[in-house]
């Protein structure tokens, strides 16, 4: 009899075939658990950097041989989050000699000048919302370029802030004189020039209130002459004024140091300049004062003090001295004394000048 094939069936059927389809899909579940639990995962999906915003408000001022850079920093990533106490401010700097500041192809190397943390600014002084930082290593006939960036933790850098740029030349000598004449709602000053033999010098006048210690510069603009009337004085307060002289080099100023000072104040309560070259010469059994008068609107006379001889600081001339030689006969031989003179003006007022310089005198 003859096979037919087509009639024979495989071993086990539809049954075998159900068994193989049942162990196929429990392998592949096998396989799926595995891969999802063994350990083997899917490398992490890269997180985008948090570039912090751009340092702005860079200014910088230029005064005997110092530069003072000051900015505000920003608070806060390109996402608005806040930035991170370790993310770093870094100042950068570039020096270029004055030879080489035309050459437009010239590579400007940029060093790190300053880095530190937002924690920690080491270096820095916050000061009114602003940072401020002094550089002082700065030499004459160099340009300097500045930056400021704000590094993230994760290494990400903040856009580059406004590039200053400077050229720093020698500065001229201060002043070497300043007077001032109150009015009734002002202060007139005047010095004595300053020359140069190539460029125009330049003046800025600085006035700080009696007891604060930093000076503002009064004037909008640079100054070409030698005086300058204040009429933002307010009456009844005391103000120290000082003047630097400048020189310009496309657009910087180098300043020079403030000239000597002097204090002032308008309407009724002026105090005049201290007296200047005050010397104590011992004669005898006496010391001899002498001193330089005082040019002041409204002077009345001096005042003499004296310290030593186990006595603490005593006036000696309660009655004012319109002379500027006085002889003090009540001392003691074997002695050490210093002495002090204050100029006295006013007419409603008894304003009394700063002290002069203490002078020492030992009466052998």
């Amino acid at each position: 009899m003859a096979l037919d094939t087509n009639r024979v069936a495989l071993p086990g059927g539809r049954a075998f075939r159900a068994i193989v389809t049942v162990l196929f899909l429990a392998l592949a579940l096998a396989l799926g658990v595995c891969i999802g639990g063994c350990g083997k995962k899917r490398p992490p999906m890269p997180v985008a950097a948090k570039v912090p915003e751009t340092v702005s408000g860079l200014h910088y001022t230029l005064r005997e041989g110092l530069v003072e850079i000051s900015f505000r920093a920003p608070e806060r990533y390109q996402d608005r989050s806040l930035l991170k106490g370790s993310d770093r401010l870094i100042i950068l700097r570039a020096r270029v000699p004055f030879a080489d500041r035309d050459c437009p192809d010239c590579p400007r190397k940029f060093e790190e000048l300053l880095g530190v943390t937002l924690d920690f600014p080491r270096g820095l002084v916050r000061k009114h919302g602003r940072m401020f930082y002094a550089d002082q290593e700065v030499s004459p006939n160099v340009q300097y370029l500045y930056e400021v960036v704000v590094q993230g933790e994760d290494g990400a850098v903040s856009p580059v802030s406004k590039r200053l740029v400077m050229d720093v030349t020698e500065p001229p000598d201060a002043p070497p004189s300043i007077s001032g004449r109150y009015g009734a709602r002002e202060v007139s000053l005047s010095w004595s020039k300053v020359a140069h033999p190539e460029k125009t010098v330049y003046y800025n006048v600085y006035r700080r209130e009696e007891g604060q210690e930093s000076f503002a510069r009064i004037n909008r603009s640079p100054l070409v002459q030698n005086s300058y009337v204040d009429d933002t004085a307010q009456p009844e307060k005391v103000y120290v004024y000082g003047v630097r002289a400048g020189l310009k080099e496309r657009g910087t100023m180098s300043e020079s140091a403030l000239s000597r000072l002097i204090d002032a104040g308008p309407i009724l309560y002026h105090r005049p300049p201290a007296p200047d070259g005050l010397v104590a010469i011992p004669r005898g059994d006496a010391v001899e004062l002498k001193w330089e008068p005082v040019k002041a609107e409204g002077l009345r006379g001096y005042r003499v003090y004296r310290i030593g001889g186990g006595k603490g600081q005593i006036v000696l001339t309660p009655s004012l001295v319109t002379d500027t030689v006085y002889r003090d006969a009540a001392v003691e031989r074997g002695a050490v004394y210093g002495y002090a003179v204050t100029a006295v003006a006013g007419e409603k007022t008894d304003a009394e000048s700063l002290y002069s310089a203490w002078k020492d005198v030992f009466l052998p």
